[in-house]
């Protein structure tokens, strides 16, 4: 990996890096990733954009299968994918408010995805593109309060919608410090969208159906004390709403949960 950052006048900021992966079963790769940043101080505003490549190597399940009766396909290409982004971040009352906006779009070459009893690569490009927003405000220096939204817009090469990718998905959490920052509160909930997954048929005749998976919403919270300067006590509530959801067709996730710990910090 080698990587440039360059920053003029303290208001015009630019990174370049490349990386070099050598492997055994797959080619070797070259990718690259650009980005810059323009800050305006006396308006608080930031303009933003980057460019970046990647690669993704089919996984050991992919190739060879995870249940019996699962058709290995050795012959997996590895995904390829380039994308770019460009947006702006808004300061307002005096740095207490912030309003941030970014359109994004990226091209996947040789996807891979599930095919019945095996994987394959889908042909073509596969694009994804959309916009996401977010607002944060700290109306007290212990009080801050986040919101988020993300519209994802899919398709492949044959102009239907990529399964598994919700194209709404908000978020709302809220933070607050007391006692100094020895108690913190973290509470937050993340809206996902409906979203369309491949129902696969494992009786004769074999098929497959496009099928819809319903929204829900995930709301979880995080509680910390610290006891003394290396004590701490935690909480941790997960699904409190006890959703019942998929985001995988046929696969059930983990209802409400509830965690508690001590947590010590040894040395200096």
């Amino acid at each position: 990996v080698g990587e440039y950052k360059l920053e003029f006048f303290d208001q015009i900021f630019l990174s370049a890096s490349i990386r070099h992966d050598e492997n055994d079963l797959f080619k070797n790769t070259n990718t690259v990733r650009t980005t810059g940043a323009y800050v305006v101080k006396d308006t608080g505003t930031r303009l933003h954009t980057s460019y970046g490549e990647g690669v993704k190597n089919p996984t050991l399940f992919e190739l060879f299968g995870f249940a019996p009766g699962f058709t290995p396909n050795p012959n997996l290409k590895s995904e390829k994918s380039y994308g770019w982004d460009v947006g702006v971040e808004q300061e307002f009352m005096n740095g207490q408010a912030t309003f941030a906006a970014t359109y994004f779009e990226n091209t996947i070459n040789n996807l891979i995805q599930g095919a019945g009893a095996t994987a394959v690569n889908l042909n073509g490009k596969n694009k994804i593109e959309g916009a996401e927003f977010e607002v944060s405000i700290r109306p007290a220096t212990d009080l801050s309060f986040s919101g988020q939204y993300t519209y994802t817009g899919t398709e492949d090469a044959n102009g239907i919608e990529l399964i598994r990718r919700p194209k709404h998905i908000a978020s709302l959490r809220s933070a607050l410090t007391r006692f100094n920052g020895d108690l913190e509160v973290n509470f937050g909930g993340t809206y996902y969208g409906k979203q369309n997954d491949t129902a696969f048929q494992a009786v004769l005749p074999f098929g497959s159906q496009t099928v819809t998976l319903d929204s829900y919403i995930l709301a979880d919270a995080n509680i910390k004390y610290k006891l003394t300067d290396s004590v701490s006590i935690f909480s941790r509530l997960q699904n409190i709403l006890n959703e019942r959801y998929e985001n995988v067709f046929g696969t059930a996730n983990p209802g409400f949960g509830a965690f508690m710990g001590l947590q010590v910090q040894l040395g200096g």
